[in-house]
């Protein structure tokens, strides 16, 4: 166990263990919760399996000379087809008086493409199809210098409390969601291959324009649509990532694709957005909480929480952003 959480005398950065190990307590773990312990348990066994993480040896010294310790938490998010229990990684996290690793990272240059213009583009073809890339971010290796960063605690036995002998530490060997970096080091790493695709070089910087971060939304004429399907998996299969989630407005798209790429939700979300594919209708969602007092503060809340990128709904938010300036 690190006893201090500084720099010390080579310049190197180490945050002492006793905070996330007391993480493992108080961040949100049901334990005792035996079904939902084994779906948490399960995800960690995957990734060891998988080669995402990798045990840590303490007794050895640390590769790059930084040394991070990165909580966690369960997130439920039920209505996804592919995904009910994920594991979220707080980069952010910082013990008393010690920087969080996102504070001493350096975000990288903001290279996606603009939002606003791929949700234009959704608008303008025929045939929209959307898809996204499989654990996109766990696809991108790290280099072995930069690991030891990216510590993480878990349990020996996840039935047992977490004492010091029943904790076992691990590090990613991928990029991990919820780092600062990682979606530029995503999006790098993404674009070098596709500027690099010497077969489908038209094709490859349409899909450069319209991936973000790991969604997929292209628009085309019903004669190219199954030809953008193919062409899409395999350019992506060439950098080893696998597109899948499919969903288009277009029937007989749908029928060509793959069981296996086919999403299972009927109005999937694009950029936050729900689109009802089969009926090809954009929905806009507006859940007003009611609230026992109405302060300044909930009637601020409740205008900002309204997700409308493209502005539709400016014209029927007007009279209430007038309400407010005048309380």
């Amino acid at each position: 166990m690190y006893a201090f959480h500084g720099r010390n005398n080579t310049n190197t950065f180490r945050i002492t263990k006793r905070w996330p190990i007391n993480a493992l307590s108080t961040c949100g773990i049901p334990y005792g919760r035996t079904r939902i312990l084994d779906q948490y348990n399960k995800v960690f066994q995957e990734q060891l399996q998988q080669n995402v993480i990798e045990v840590v040896d303490e007794t050895a010294p640390a590769q790059g000379g930084q040394v991070h310790y990165i909580p966690h938490q369960p997130v439920f998010t039920p209505h996804k087809a592919t995904t009910k229990l994920r594991i979220v990684f707080d980069a952010s996290a910082h013990y008393e008086g010690c920087p969080s690793l996102n504070d001493v990272l350096h975000r990288g240059p903001v290279i996606l493409p603009s939002l606003y213009g791929i949700l234009l583009r959704f608008r303008i073809g025929q045939v929209a199809i959307i898809s996204d890339v499989e654990k996109a971010f766990l696809q991108v290796r790290l280099q072995e210098v930069d690991r030891d960063a990216t510590r993480c605690l878990w349990l020996r036995d996840h039935n047992s409390s977490p004492t010091i002998d029943n904790i076992q530490t691990f590090r990613f060997t991928r990029v991990t969601f919820g780092i600062k970096s990682s979606p530029f080091l995503l999006a790098g790493t993404t674009y070098y291959h596709l500027d690099n695709n010497g077969n489908e070089k038209s094709l490859s910087q349409e899909i450069k324009e319209n991936l973000y971060v790991d969604n997929l939304i292209m628009t085309t004429d019903t004669e190219n649509a199954v030809n953008i399907y193919n062409k899409s998996k395999q350019i992506f299969q060439e950098i080893h990532m696998n597109i899948r989630e499919f969903t288009s407005n277009n029937a007989h798209l749908m029928e060509e694709i793959k069981e296996s790429d086919k999403s299972t939700q009927q109005c999937p979300k694009v950029l936050g957005i729900v689109w009802d594919a089969s009926g090809d209708m954009i929905q806009l969602s507006c859940n007003i909480p009611i609230h026992p007092k109405v302060t300044k503060r909930v009637v601020m809340s409740t205008i900002a929480a309204i997700y409308d990128p493209l502005g539709w709904l400016v014209p029927l938010l007007h009279q209430a952003k007038i309400f407010l300036q005048d309380l």
